[in-house]
């Protein structure tokens, strides 16, 4: 690639000449440089350059700095390939301008040690570019600051950083050692909101030939909305936590992390002289999405800390790739705690359902009895109660003239059953939407001053304006500590923050939150009313929905954000794959979870609908092999299947610690492991997920797994068999069956 190749500024903001371009940037004072103002920063020079270089066992990065440009040149020193060339791309766009600035300017640098950090100015704002490669490891870091130094608020409607790849030649022909290569999305090669077939698996020239998606953030507005305004969106960008970039026998993962910030490792097409280049890494502002909304309002001396954006090089494919990013997350906080245990719940909303509707005679205590009889008959240790348990529906307000006093319930659950209580608890941004209540409207029930006002240009005969309550104003969210408080003060264990989704902001000055009122404003909204019970009730389990959808398929907000940090959520919801379980099984939206295990080990709580499984309990077993936490529900018509079920139930209930907290290893989409090193064993699930009769058959080497070879295995049935390490299975299956079998060290 030309290290002097020009960007086209037409191919984001409309047609300009370079002449109106240059121009742009004169008037801005973006190449200030040719004033003399180049003497602002001591190591910038417009006459010489500086080279850098940084490398390790896997990378090798050189940068060339001078004047307006940062010329890198990044090599992968394993396979070995080189995946960038050329102008490091810099470019934003100020909100309600037409003008698009594309060079970062007064540039300095400043190595130390392993440490790059190149400083300039962009859009008004500071930009801190830092690179970081460890001798001993085999990744490197970017990670990238933007600060406003001014006196008024800056507003971005585009902002993007990163590496150049030109994939094609100047004939249009792709590059002869990129041929092969693909690209695919961690953790969702498969979302559960995948339309006709559609995975994140592409070949590198998709990424430059065909549009990509955003979503557009709008909890339970859709059907209110203009058909054009649906919330999967065309874009110039193709998103994901991170993604594998898989090159022969070696794979390269471009992974983002941020904790503060929402953000994704983004890719995105862009036009230059010669060619269509791919831009990756870096940082990236998804429009759509309006993600990270922060730097659609970036005040005087605020911050905007893009996380980090690890580039590692792993031995082997998809798979390496997504253990090597769940490992990632791991050391960043982001796992199950040691001991994970949560109970598993008999969810009384399937046989019940409609109970919401008329909750003194249908939601009884007598009623809810027989539910948790069945709990006990199913194996279950923890009684899940769905709305009708709260006087209306998100009150979070105990229903005593219904189910009696709320202690004496759990501990009569406790002593009679031996079941534990959990509740749903849904938020503002769904049970105060008129019209999506599960019985009746809780709006009364809440202070005043916590009305939502919406903004008037929300407003429109085709969009509804949103909840009328504000989940982010103070007076909903005191109230809600008093009220969540004392349902875990009597005995309560679990906590289902539902309905969380984004939908809309709020004007209300009265109510504490920043106006406008952004989607991480309502996102560490959330997080606090989490907090604040776990600040007393550390063990009481919550689960949080996707902050900015809610319960739906889609997941919007990455799957470890906010997870980890003190006192925070602990567990994600899995994808509202609990209505028709075993249509999502034979749809395929239920690998969204197989490959959710592969990358994250952030546990997925779902419970199922016992009703829709058949007699090889494929669906229960599915979902007890790729949620973490399980519930289940529903009384099947057939008693075949019923006592099928409470034989899966027996048995999982005697293998649950490996479900709950192994280590979960793919074999295929069709065979996974959950293996617990320090015991030596590990469990194997094999699937049929076809209409046809199937032999499944599979290998693995248990030191992938960290489990000693040299130990003499044996699998409690004869389909699994090890020798010398080496697990070889192989089963014929009937259509949509599922077999299960434990293995441990052979005790001669």
């Amino acid at each position: 690639m030309n290290q002097n190749m020009k960007i086209f500024p037409e191919s984001f903001s409309g047609k300009r000449s370079l002449i109106h371009f240059a121009r742009t940037l004169l008037v801005s004072g973006a190449i200030g440089f040719i004033t003399g103002l180049c003497v602002l920063l001591p190591s910038c020079t417009s006459t010489a350059s500086r080279q850098i270089k940084l490398s390790n066992s896997a990378f090798l990065l050189s940068i060339s700095v001078k004047e307006s440009q940062v010329n890198v040149n990044l090599k992968e020193r394993q396979i070995p390939l080189k995946i960038s060339e050329g102008s490091y791309i810099y470019r934003a766009q100020v909100s309600e301008s037409e003008d698009t600035l594309f060079s970062s300017q007064y540039l300095s640098v400043t190595v130390t040690g392993q440490n790059v950090t190149i400083r300039g100015k962009l859009a008004g704002l500071d930009i801190e570019h830092n690179f970081y490669m460890p001798t001993d490891k085999p990744w490197f870091e970017e990670h990238i600051v933007l600060h406003n130094p001014g006196n008024s608020r800056i507003s971005l409607s585009e902002f993007e950083m990163g590496f150049p790849l030109r994939i094609k030649d100047k004939e249009g022909k792709i590059i002869p050692e990129l041929t092969e290569d693909r690209i695919i999305a961690v953790p969702f090669r498969h979302r559960a909101d995948d339309k006709n077939g559609v995975i994140n698996d592409h070949i590198l020239t998709d990424i430059i030939e065909k549009p990509g998606w955003e979503y557009r953030p709008n909890f339970m507005l859709l059907p209110f909305q203009h058909k054009t305004r649906y919330l999967h969106v065309r874009s110039r960008h193709h998103f994901s936590e991170g993604w594998a970039w898989i090159h022969g026998d070696r794979s390269i993962g471009i992974f983002s992390f941020n904790q503060e910030h929402l953000v994704y490792s983004v890719l995105s097409p862009v036009k230059t002289e010669e060619g269509t280049i791919l831009r990756f890494g870096g940082a990236c502002f998804l429009p759509v999405h309006s993600q990270p909304s922060a730097v659609t309002r970036i005040n005087p001396g605020d911050s905007i800390d893009f996380g980090i954006m690890r580039y590692q090089s792993i031995p082997g494919s998809y798979n390496e790739a997504a253990y090597t990013y769940r490992a990632m997350l791991d050391e960043k906080g982001c796992r199950f705690p040691v001991g994970f245990n949560p109970p598993i719940h008999w969810e009384q909303l399937y046989d019940m359902e409609g109970a919401w509707n008329n909750r003194i005679n249908n939601y009884t205590k007598s009623i809810i009895e027989k539910e948790a009889a069945k709990a006990v008959e199913y194996s279950c240790e923890a009684l899940y109660l769905d709305p009708g348990w709260d006087t209306k529906f998100g009150t979070f307000l105990w229903g005593v003239e219904w189910l009696g006093p709320r202690k004496k319930f759990i501990d009569e659950m406790q002593s009679e059953y031996g079941l534990k209580v959990s509740l749903h608890t849904p938020m503002p941004p769904w049970s105060a939407i008129k019209g999506y209540e599960m019985g009746p409207s809780c709006v009364s029930d809440w202070p005043a001053g916590s009305r939502r006002i919406a903004p008037p240009e929300t407003l429109s005969d085709t969009m509804r304006s949103g909840p009328e309550i504000c989940m982010g104003s103070k007076q909903f969210l005191d109230e809600a500590e008093k009220r969540l408080l004392a349902n875990c003060e009597d005995g309560v264990c679990y906590l289902m923050y539902d309905g969380t989704g984004w939908n809309g902001p709020c004007s209300d000055t009265t109510h504490g939150h920043p106006v406008p009122y952004l989607q991480e404003d309502h996102i560490r909204n959330c997080i606090d009313l989490v907090n604040i019970i776990h600040a007393k009730y550390p063990d009481v389990l919550i689960e949080l929905h996707d902050m900015l959808d809610g319960g739906n398929t889609r997941r919007m907000t990455p799957v470890y954000y906010k997870y980890g940090l003190p006192l925070s959520y602990d567990e994600n919801w899995g994808f509202e794959l609990m209505w028709n379980p075993m249509e999502d099984i034979r749809e395929g939206r239920d690998l969204a979870m197989y490959y959710y295990n592969l990358a994250c080990n952030v546990p997925l709580y779902l419970h199922i609908d016992l009703r829709k499984d058949n007699e090889h309990c494929v669906m229960l077993w599915w979902f007890a092999s790729t949620a973490r936490h399980l519930g289940i529900g529903g009384t099947h018509k057939e008693v075949k299947v019923v006592e099928a079920q409470k034989a899966a139930m027996k048995y999982y209930r005697e293998f649950d610690r490996f479900f709950k907290r192994g280590d979960f290893y793919g074999i295929t989409e069709e065979i996974h492991l959950h293996v617990l090193p320090g015991e030596k064993a590990f469990v194997i699930n094999m699937f049929n997920l076809s209409d046809n009769p199937r032999t499944i058959t599979g290998k693995f080497d248990l030191k992938n797994a960290g489990l000693d070879k040299s130990l003499d295995y044996m699998a409690s049935k004869p389909w699994a068999k090890i020798k010398n390490g080496i697990l070889e299975v192989s089963l014929d299956m009937q259509p949509w069956s599922a077999d299960v079998t434990d293995v441990s060290v052979s005790r001669k």
